[in-house]
């Protein structure tokens, strides 16, 4: 788990060489605390990044025109210190899948994935959770819209993007080295 002090380090950009070094010798981990210690330590101060709370509770009594005046402004300017934050490690170890993602609707998927990823650990069933178990969600909320392109097109909605999000998933799994056994050709 990443100190604190890595973790601001980071926001400012002063420790991005000692974070690739960091995250090149971890390649082979599987733990997601140890892949993205920067994103796992960051999950626990969004809330102190951001004025989540306050713009809950704004946008429980707003009107449609404020609620998408809201939504807006959370995910375009209050997320972007934390995408900031998590950038270099997510592009070190996703490559062109994050590059990619975070061209897609001005940040607002990935804003939604880091968002999925913070929630679904604040979460009391999370809680419960074996480490391991722990572990293997976190991937999966990471990982959820990985391959999301564009706006939706069926019905207004994207029906497709589940499955190849999951394929995606693999395809990363195996550029890791998460996954030996299709590395190996075992299965």
């Amino acid at each position: 788990m990443a100190s604190q002090d890595e973790v601001t380090d980071t926001q400012r950009g002063q420790s991005s060489e000692d974070l690739s070094k960091f995250v090149t010798t971890k390649v082979m981990s599987t733990d997601f605390g140890e892949r993205f210690p920067v994103l796992d330590a960051t999950l626990g101060k969004i809330e102190k990044m951001t004025d989540f709370q306050e713009t809950r509770l704004a946008l429980k009594f707003a009107t449609d025109e404020e609620l998408s005046d809201g939504t807006r402004r959370f995910f375009g300017e209050q997320m972007k210190p934390v995408i900031e934050a998590v950038d270099c490690e997510l592009k070190q170890s996703l490559g062109d899948f994050w590059t990619i993602l975070k061209s897609q609707s001005n940040l607002m998927v990935v804003t939604h994935t880091i968002i999925v990823l913070w929630r679904a650990t604040l979460d009391p069933l999370f809680a419960k959770l074996s480490a391991s178990d722990k572990n293997i969600l976190k991937w999966a909320c990471l990982l959820h819209d990985i391959a999301k392109r564009g706006a939706p097109n069926i019905c207004g909605r994207d029906y497709t993007h589940a499955f190849r999000s999951a394929a995606t998933s693999l395809e990363i799994f195996r550029q890791l080295g998460v996954l030996q056994e299709w590395n190996s050709g075992a299965l």
